[in-house]
This record gives C-alpha cells, structure tokens and sequence, in this order.
C-alpha cells in the first residue's frame, strides 16, 4: 500500500519541523531540548492511560489520549507517529 512504502521510506523526524522550531529559539536556546524532553516525559504517561482506557472499555478517552499523543508527535516533527 501506499501509506506502508511511506512509512518504509520515511525518516521518523521530518526535520524541517525542528529547524522551524530552532527558528524560535531566539529567545529560548532549550526551546527544542524542552519540548523534546516533556514529550518524552509525556509519552509513557500517555501510553499508561491508554491502556487503563482500554480495560475499562472507554474508546472516547483512548481516543483522546491518542489523539493528543499524536498531536505532540507531530509538533515535533516525529512524522512516524503522527
């Protein structure tokens, strides 16, 4: 399919994204070291209330949880995620 040769082919960080956010870094110089380190902090958290969503058979909150799990993913530039 086309989305699994994407996927094959494709870097995991698009990084022209974090050249964008490095952009910004005028003003904050561990700008992207920060973001970076929360999502990382962020992610296993995430991963936990997914779980603890599907035992308890609730797919709006894994949804959700997912949901903003891709979104950081993809404030980064982590393109496999997102």
């Amino acid at each position: 399919s086309r989305r699994k040769a994407f996927m094959t082919h494709a870097p995991a960080v698009d990084l022209s994204v974090i050249e964008e956010l490095r952009e910004l870094e005028t003003e904050d110089p561990n700008l992207v070291a920060d973001l970076i380190d929360e999502f990382l902090k962020s992610t296993p958290v995430r991963i936990a209330k997914i779980r603890a969503a599907i035992s308890a058979s609730r797919p709006d909150e894994v949804g959700r949880i997912a949901h903003a799990l891709k979104s950081g993913a993809g404030a980064l530039g982590a393109v496999r995620l997102s």
